[in-house]
This record gives structure tokens, C-alpha cells and sequence, in this order.
């Protein structure tokens, strides 16, 4: 996606299965709502997911154990160390077995294994998720669901783009991404 120089990306969406199941009019058949429905009750009853990964602006990663966030105290606990300057972005619900992706400001985007981040305890400050140059900054993470082939890349001026997640190799994490 071509960014103008004082231009950078907002917003990143998946784009479920049921997108593409829509007719030529825009209108999603009955058989395409339910099975989407059962899809989403399946979902529902299955085991909670046992990770949360972090993503920062400056394009530390983290991934916790869920269970550590099981008794928190009245005052909070502290998820994730970070860096003077540094903020977080996005915390994900991951299943332990699942590939991420991270956006970058300057519309440049790197697709890993999420197992490339080691489990962390909750204080840890992270590691290197995704290069990045000094004027750049993780702006989304996004989980890579089994049933999402397309994401919704969309910029701060109201430009968007449809992408198939397969266009995006996976890389070893701490890379410099590719342009979107």
C-alpha cells in the first residue's frame, strides 16, 4: 500500500470467512449465517486459550502464560515491563500454536510463529518482535485465525487495502518486515 509521507497506517482488520460467502448483491445467504453461527458456538464451548501475546510501539513482543493473570490483586498487576518512551499497543488471546502478525507505521508488516517468542514471565520487558527505523512504530498486532484468509489494511486517510494474508511470507521475528 502506498503511504504519502506524512501518512500512516490506523487500522488492521481480519477479515472473517463469512466475507466471502456474501452473494453478488452484498447479502449472505441462510446457510452462510448459520454455519458462520455454528462456527461461533463451536468457538465458544472450546478450552480457553493458555497465552497472551503482547505487541509495544517500539516492536518489543511478549508472550505470558494466561494463568499468570489469574489472581489479580484490587490495585492491578503489571503485565508487561516497558522501555522509557515505549507503549503498549495490543495484548491477543493466542492458543499457543498460532502465527501473528505486526503492522508498522510506515505500512510495513512482518508475519511470524508466535513460538518464535519464548514464554516470558509478566514483568519481562520482551523481545524484538520487528525492526524498525526511528521514525516508525508498531501500530497493530493481529492474530492469524484458521478461518481468516484476508486482512483489511486502512490508513489514517481514509485509504484501504485487501490483502491475502499468504502474501505475506513467514519470517523469523525481529525482521524488518515487508511493505504492505
Amino acid at each position: 500500500i502506498g503511504l504519502n509521507p506524512d501518512e500512516t497506517v490506523t487500522t488492521i482488520l481480519p477479515i472473517p470467512k463469512i466475507v466471502e460467502e456474501l452473494s453478488v448483491k452484498g447479502e449472505a445467504s441462510t446457510d452462510a449465517l448459520i454455519d458462520g453461527g455454528d462456527d461461533l458456538l463451536d468457538a465458544s464451548t472450546q478450552a480457553e486459550p493458555p497465552f497472551v501475546f503482547f505487541a509495544t510501539a517500539n516492536g518489543t513482543v511478549k508472550r505470558v502464560e494466561l494463568k499468570q493473570f489469574a489472581n489479580i490483586r484490587s490495585n492491578g498487576l503489571i503485565a508487561v515491563g516497558l522501555e522509557e518512551g515505549d507503549k503498549l499497543v495490543s495484548a491477543r488471546i493466542t492458543n499457543g500454536s498460532q502465527e501473528v502478525m505486526l503492522f508498522a507505521s510506515s505500512g510495513k508488516a512482518i508475519r511470524f510463529d508466535e513460538n518464535d517468542a519464548r514464554v516470558m514471565g509478566r514483568t519481562a520487558k520482551g523481545v524484538r518482535g520487528m525492526r524498525l527505523a526511528a521514525n516508525e512504530s508498531i501500530k497493530s498486532l493481529v492474530v492469524v485465525e484458521d478461518d481468516v484468509r484476508e486482512i483489511l489494511i486502512a490508513c489514517e486517510n481514509g485509504f484501504g487495502k485487501r490483502t491475502f494474508i499468504d502474501e505475506f511470507n513467514t519470517q523469523n521475528r525481529g525482521g524488518g518486515g515487508v511493505i504492505a
